[in-house]
């Protein structure tokens, strides 16, 4: 059952400010966020669809704010994601050809929810959803949006104020999903 989220309130949007200002301060702070330019990350990915498991690597290279280059190896071929901030392409074997508007949206998507982009927006609405238990902690819950209507649950250790994980709805293998990480 998906639980509803409450009205956002003056206060909970205070509270949800205020806490994320602390976990931007202990993730290291704004200044140390706003000097990362860029960051390549390399997955090994074990997938299962209907057609059975699968694995495939990705290595990710995204220029901040928002560029990414996406090199992906699977067991049917290789193909090339590359975004320019506005637009898509996918590159394989078969040429270069447009990303369909559904990629485009969850590239965007995904710009949105890395912290390095995340702890250096100004224009984000938090709004404090309350507390969780998580693993023996207490974790505070963030509902974070930005005026395209991108949003992520951050839950943040009440003690360290670090965020542990995080949740959101996206497009998987399958169709839209929801993702904890």
């Amino acid at each position: 059952a998906k639980k509803e989220i409450p009205q956002a309130s003056e206060e909970s949007l205070t509270k949800g400010r205020e806490i994320f200002e602390k976990v931007v301060a202990a993730c290291g702070g704004k200044p140390a966020f706003a000097a990362i330019k860029s960051t390549v990350t390399k997955a090994e990915i074990s997938a299962t669809t209907p057609q059975g498991e699968f694995q495939m690597s990705v290595t990710s290279t995204a220029v901040f704010p928002n560029k990414l280059n996406q090199e992906m190896t699977m067991p049917m071929g290789s193909f090339t994601r590359i975004f320019d901030g506005e637009k898509g392409w996918v590159v394989s074997a078969q040429g270069a050809q447009d990303m369909p508007e559904s990629q485009l949206k969850e590239i965007k998507a995904d710009r949105f929810r890395t912290f390095v982009n995340l702890f250096q927006a100004s224009d984000l609405k938090i709004q404090y959803l309350g507390t969780e238990d998580f693993e023996e902690r207490k974790l505070d819950v963030l509902l974070i949006s930005d005026p395209s209507g991108n949003d992520i649950k951050i839950y943040v250790d009440q003690v360290t104020s670090l965020p542990l994980k995080q949740s959101y709805r996206g497009q998987g293998m399958m169709g839209p999903t929801s993702f904890e990480e």
